[in-house]
């Protein structure tokens, strides 16, 4: 009797274990940075900076950049927590800057998959 008591303790202290495993993985609730910035990086072709406007709704984002001899440039991204994924979509050399990094109040900063340090400031 003894053992079949240990043996059900056993189980439901596994199940509370997996359940709050479960739970710990979720994705954290994502930083808000809808709005007006000023973002910064650098690319192949030296540092490009512009406008950022940005849509959020959730974890999408979406909006526009505009960049010197790019013209308005469309983004598309996600925010888990404070970790920020954009993707600048250059159509006419079919090209897209993606950008990781984190979000730290008013400001934004990281690095692009080529290599290249970008930041952003919140107007």
């Amino acid at each position: 009797m003894k053992k079949r008591i240990a043996g059900i303790a056993v189980i439901a202290l596994a199940g509370l274990c997996l359940m709050a495993q479960e739970k710990g993985q979720a994705k954290s609730e994502p930083a808000r940075i809808a709005g007006e910035w000023t973002l910064s990086m650098d690319t192949p072709h030296g540092n490009v900076e512009g406008p950022l406007q940005l849509k959020q709704e959730g974890a999408t984002v979406t909006g526009t950049m505009v960049a010197e001899h790019f013209g308005t440039l469309p983004v598309k991204g996600t925010v888990d927590g404070n970790k920020v994924e954009l993707g600048l979509e250059i159509a006419a050399a079919d090209i897209t800057f993606k950008l990781s990094g984190k979000v730290d109040g008013n400001a934004m900063s990281g690095t692009s998959e080529m290599g290249g340090a970008w930041k952003a400031a919140r107007k």
